[in-house]
């Protein structure tokens, strides 16, 4: 039935709209943890997937609705939260979509990709030490993660924590290049290079 949910879902780790005024750049993974299902009826299953397919042909607003109707249905869904964050980051609804991303971690706490999602957000609605807090807790859980160094490192640099910042940016090449993740690693080579030594004192 989700022929397009995967791929939305890779889409979605990707954080595609980052903080323009300073430059947060999209950080681009191969792979992302699929979001469980839980068991539901198939009218609710029939709505996440009739709104994965729109956000696919780019109609937003009408994903949003139909993503909204299986919420109501049934709560239960985070794959369905984490849709719609994305059709709202598409729109400008960057609050709304913030809300999406906990409302994900109230029903699985230990989502690292939702947290790197969620942190991404947060620096774009310029709080950078609720970025910090939230890649840290990625960490946390998935170690390994370098997406959530890089992510931390801008917040870091940003914040005028040069040195952890990269700290962060070095682990996450390390990391990176471990994984043969080289997009990832060519990313956070530039982003180090732009938010660390552009916010380093002169």
């Amino acid at each position: 039935m989700f022929r397009t949910l995967r791929q939305i879902l890779l889409q979605l780790s990707c954080a595609a709209l980052l903080w323009v005024c300073v430059g947060w750049l999209p950080f681009a993974v191969n792979t992302a943890p699929a979001i469980a299902t839980p068991p539901t009826s198939s009218q609710v299953l029939a709505l996440i997937d009739e709104g994965s397919h729109e956000l696919e042909t780019g109609e937003f607003e009408s994903a949003i609705a139909h993503l909204t109707d299986a919420i109501i249905q049934d709560s239960r869904q985070p794959q369905a939260f984490a849709l719609r964050a994305y059709a709202k980051r598409q729109l400008g609804q960057f609050q709304s979509a913030l809300d999406d991303y906990s409302a994900i971690l109230e029903l699985q706490p230990r989502s690292a990709t939702t947290f790197v999602d969620r942190g991404l957000l947060k620096g774009m609605l310029g709080d950078a030490k609720g970025a910090i807090a939230d890649h840290t807790r990625a960490i946390a859980i998935e170690p390994n993660n370098a997406r959530a160094y890089s992510s931390r490192g801008i917040a870091r640099c940003i914040s005028g924590d040069i040195n952890a910042g990269q700290q962060d940016f070095k682990q996450s090449g390390v990391l990176s290049l471990n994984q043969g993740d080289y997009q990832l690693y060519s990313i956070a080579s530039r982003s180090e290079k732009q938010f660390c030594h552009s916010h380093s004192p002169s």
